[in-house]
């Protein structure tokens, strides 16, 4: 690994920005928030900067992944929440932990449990009387969609005949709450690909709410309304366990629903009038 001290002194790969982080756990190795939405993961086109990553080359600036000099631009990242999406993000302070964190994610060693919203009555997949207690997994292969490259898409395996970037993607789907018209899922996922809860919801006629790239237009602009007011898709990373990169202690952090998101709750779960 070649590394340019004075390159990088002269222009980090991001630059630190002084951003309020909702902060649940910090220790020397790892820090764990709760991210809000609106704000990207890191850098990217059209979003240079105000991202999280700014933000933890500020707040941790003393931190070793921070001080050894790098080009990286997502210094400590591990894993990525979509802009709209709130919830739990572990992101790491050493190279020693950033090492072990990303194995951990690749070897499927991490559960990742999320709350979802949805567009739809249950009963579009679920069709038993005792809906809420069944569990439904899908799997599938997700690539770049061909013609709209904002976008994923559900296509055959590489062996099947599908293009040769699609990867497996597995999800688990078990509804909480449910009225003839909206759904509260727990979705757990088991592989970690881009939009995957997005595109597999959007696939099974069940699109999360105010999803302006994969959701139904009619339900979003009836969400957007009072009495839900949605103006982000309705996806919360609830909770994320792992191993401590150092202690190897099991770990499991909660980030309780945004307001949006506990008052659609509330409200297919009839604890609120929703006329």
């Amino acid at each position: 690994i070649e590394v340019q001290l004075d390159k990088m002194q002269d222009s980090p790969a991001v630059k630190p920005e002084a951003i309020n982080l909702n902060i649940i756990y910090e220790d020397d190795d790892i820090i764990v928030l709760n991210k809000p939405a609106g704000m990207v993961t890191h850098p990217a086109p059209g979003h240079p900067n105000g991202t999280l990553a700014n933000a933890l080359a500020y707040h941790c600036a003393d931190a070793d992944i921070f001080t050894q000099a790098s080009t990286d631009a997502r210094p400590g990242l591990v894993h990525r929440l979509d802009k709209g999406t709130t919830g739990v993000i572990v992101a790491t302070k050493t190279l020693r932990a950033q090492a072990r964190l990303t194995d951990a994610f690749r070897n499927r060693q991490v559960e990742k449990i999320y709350l979802a919203v949805c567009a739809g009555g249950a009963h579009l997949i679920w069709s038993d009387d005792d809906a809420l207690a069944q569990s439904r997994v899908i799997e599938t292969h997700i690539a770049r969609h061909p013609t709209k490259r904002d976008r994923m898409a559900i296509v055959s395996a590489p062996e099947d005949g599908g293009p040769p970037t699609a990867r497996y993607a597995k999800s688990t789907l078990r509804p909480l709450a449910t009225d003839s018209k909206r759904s509260v899922l727990q979705v757990q996922i088991h592989t970690g690909r881009t939009h995957q809860i997005r595109v597999h919801l959007a696939h099974l006629r069940m699109p999360v709410l105010a999803d302006d790239l994969y959701g139904d237009p009619t339900y979003n602009r009836i969400a957007a309304k009072p009495p839900f007011l949605a103006r982000r898709p309705l996806l919360h990373a609830w909770t994320l366990s792992f191993a401590h990169p150092t202690t190897n202690e099991r770990l499991t952090f909660t980030a309780p629903p945004p307001d949006d998101m506990a008052r659609a709750i509330r409200l297919i779960s009839g604890m609120m009038d929703n006329n």
